[in-house]
């Protein structure tokens, strides 16, 4: 999405996406472009927001994982 939205031309090859000189309209009007916030199920879905985005969004309490709302501190730890 950064891609997309900071160039005219977006490019992208990643390990399960990837395109070449895509355009798409319209750009967000805000500098720098707004947040991208992840959503999905802990743990997966908080390594994905530390490798790609600039926030997550989870369920608060999740039986299999206790409460997530600890977790922050531990994921500078994990890599990325």
């Amino acid at each position: 999405m950064r891609e997309n939205w900071v160039n005219k031309y977006a490019t992208y090859q990643g390990k399960f996406v990837k395109f070449s000189e895509m355009i798409s309209n319209p750009k967000p009007i805000h500098k720098p472009p707004p947040p991208l916030i992840v959503g999905s199920a802990f743990p997966f879905g908080a390594r994905r927001a530390i490798a790609y985005g600039d926030g997550w969004i989870t369920h608060a309490k999740r039986a299999a994982y206790d409460s997530v709302i600890a977790k922050p501190s531990e994921f500078r730890e994990w890599p990325s």
